[in-house]
C-alpha cells in the first residue's frame, strides 16, 4: 500500500500580516485561502494554518518546535531571507555529524511570535 500524506499544524499569531509575510516571503509559503481571519498556507506541500489573534499571550515555547527537511537549494535560499530579514537565529546553520550517514546541515530560528523552527538538509 502506498500512501501520500502531508502535515497540518495550525497555530495562533499576534500579528496576522506580519506572520502571513514571514510564512510567504521568507519561508517561501504560497497563500492558499485567506479569509482576513485566519489563512491556509501550502508550505513546501504542507499546510499551515495561521489563525489571528491578537491576544496572543506570549509564553515560554522553549520545548515546542517544528521545522522541514529540505533541499539544499531551498534551504540556501530561505537562510539567505533569514539573514536578510536579521530573524532571530537560535542556531546558525552548521553542518552536524560530519562524515557520517547522519550528516546533515541545520539552523534553528524563531517566527515573529517566538514559535521555534529548525529547518535541515539531511545527506548532504
Amino acid at each position: 500500500m502506498s500512501i501520500t500524506a502531508s502535515f497540518h499544524l495550525s497555530f495562533e499569531v499576534s500579528d496576522y500580516n506580519i506572520s502571513q509575510i514571514f510564512y510567504t516571503k521568507v519561508l517561501g509559503g504560497k497563500i492558499k485561502v485567506d479569509n482576513g481571519k485566519w489563512c491556509d498556507i501550502d508550505f513546501y506541500g504542507h499546510q499551515i494554518t495561521l489563525h489571528h489573534n491578537p491576544h496572543l499571550v506570549p509564553r515560554d515555547l522553549s520545548n515546542f518546535h517544528w521545522g522541514l527537511n529540505m533541499s539544499w537549494v531551498d534551504f540556501e535560499i530561505v537562510c539567505n531571507r533569514l539573514i536578510s530579514v536579521e530573524a532571530p537565529f537560535i542556531k546558525v546553520p552548521e553542518v552536524q555529524n560530519k562524515g557520517t550517514q547522519n550528516e546533515r546541515v541545520k539552523m534553528v530560528f524563531r517566527d515573529p511570535d517566538g514559535y521555534i523552527l529548525e529547518f535541515k538538509v539531511l545527506a548532504v
